[in-house]
């Protein structure tokens, strides 16, 4: 109740567990711990800023319009994070932060209905940094942004369909720490809207001038991060220039 029956005018939503795997019999046991077993993200804000139909970011909502990019789609949200059962920590935040969809060919929402988030911290909102120690074994607990990654490339309703194992991106980042080089540190999350299950979802850092200078040391204006543009070989400059 509340939430539209269509993400886009030609997007019809999808909503809450799957009962093909909630009532199997190999699951439907455990499910309740299952969902225990990892930490739990939650992500709250108006319903109109995740669906709203506009395009324009002043009204439109941020799955509802994918492809926009930039600030003018970042929108106030409140995340809040939930310890694993069991975890000794018990350790919990509470921050409001800004959202923006994240990714490239993610973003269509026909290839992956799993839309892949950027959480960024700011004085705008709140507080300018989330401090808390997210990852084991990183010397990092301070951050401005982190990404909430679907798994596009290696998900069930993305690229990889039934050969998804969710775990490549990550094993690939784990494997550079653990070979000494610089890489993100991540963990894996179960995410909800507004109260509303959404998956499982690939928490972890992201490679810009504040993660380096967090590493490195130095100031942020010292480094140049550059990706890739919009799924192309040109390449663009996230922080500094080329």
């Amino acid at each position: 109740a509340g939430f539209p029956a269509n993400w886009t005018s030609a997007f019809a939503g999808d909503y809450a567990l799957d009962p093909n795997v909630v009532n199997d019999t190999a699951y439907s046991g455990t499910i309740i711990d299952d969902l225990q077993s990892l930490p739990t993200m939650s992500l709250v804000m108006d319903v109109d800023d995740w669906f709203g139909q506009s395009s324009d970011p002043a009204s439109g909502g941020i799955i509802a319009n994918t492809q926009g990019r930039g600030r003018a789609w970042e929108k106030l949200v409140s995340a809040e994070w939930l310890p694993a059962a069991g975890d000794p920590s018990s350790a919990t935040f509470q921050i409001d932060a800004g959202i923006r969809v994240h990714g490239n060919g993610s973003r269509n929402l026909n290839a992956q209905p799993k839309t892949s988030f950027r959480l960024s911290f700011r004085n705008d909102y709140g507080d300018a940094r989330l401090d808390f120690p997210l990852f084991d074994d990183s010397q990092v607990a301070s951050f401005d942004s982190l990404v909430l990654r679907g798994g596009y490339d290696d998900g069930w309703s993305g690229l990889s369909g039934s050969t998804s194992a969710y775990l490549r991106n990550q094993w690939l980042a784990d494997t550079q720490l653990a070979m000494g080089q610089a890489s993100t540190y991540g963990s894996f999350v179960h995410l909800y809207i507004n109260g509303l299950y959404w998956g499982v979802y690939n928490i972890s850092e992201r490679p810009d001038a504040d993660f380096h200078a967090a590493y490195f040391g130095g100031q942020e204006e010292q480094y140049d991060a550059v990706n890739v543009f919009q799924g192309t070989s040109n390449p663009d400059a996230i922080d500094g220039d080329l």
